[in-house]
């Protein structure tokens, strides 16, 4: 299999921009060599975007939340933890999670890792930093 970012490339030079949909028009002839990363089967693929509206659907719920200073705040009423290593995710209420240490253990972990990632995406943007620094001085 040929190199993703080659492909991905090649793709954005053939149509001066790149997109998901114009990789997965590429990916659908059966000799393209990214058709292998996609799930062809509909029923499948039809699945797991059910799953992700059903995921969209949790975090949709909103609870107020009013912090120690008395500052009211609407904030999701569901959080996703990751309950073992098998990557398979568990919605827990809010109220649930604060009153056990275990489970504000686990979303502080998830919390840690949605942050690495962020990082990871953007720490070559100073904008990034600046924008991290304003959101600080916000909360504070």
């Amino acid at each position: 299999m040929s190199d993703l970012r080659t492909e991905l490339e090649n793709i954005k030079t053939k149509y001066g921009r790149l997109t998901p949909k114009l990789v997965l028009e590429e990916a659908r002839d059966p000799s393209h060599p990214l058709h292998a990363r996609f799930e062809w089967s509909d029923a499948i693929a039809a699945e797991r975007y059910r799953l992700d509206q059903a995921r969209e659907l949790l975090s949709l719920v909103k609870i107020q939340y009013v912090s120690a200073t008395g500052e009211t705040k609407m904030v999701r009423q569901f959080h996703a933890i990751r309950a073992s290593d098998d990557d398979e995710f568990t919605y827990e209420d809010a109220a649930d999670i604060a009153r056990d240490p275990f489970m504000r253990k686990l979303l502080l972990r998830e919390m840690t890792r949605d942050i690495a990632e962020l990082v990871a995406r953007y720490e070559g943007l100073q904008e990034f930093w600046q924008e991290l620094r304003k959101l600080r001085r916000k909360a504070s």
